[in-house]
């Protein structure tokens, strides 16, 4: 339940899974690699 969480804590925990490698797209962070596709 998301209720038991601040908007900013939701923020900060995204943050944190976008920017973590990952092994599935060679190590590449989900950041990197919608920049890459989008930009």
């Amino acid at each position: 339940n998301f209720d038991d969480f601040s908007d900013k804590r939701i923020m900060e925990i995204q943050k944190k899974l976008n920017r973590r490698p990952r092994e599935k797209i060679n190590f590449d962070t989900p950041k990197a690699r919608f920049f890459a596709l989008v930009g």
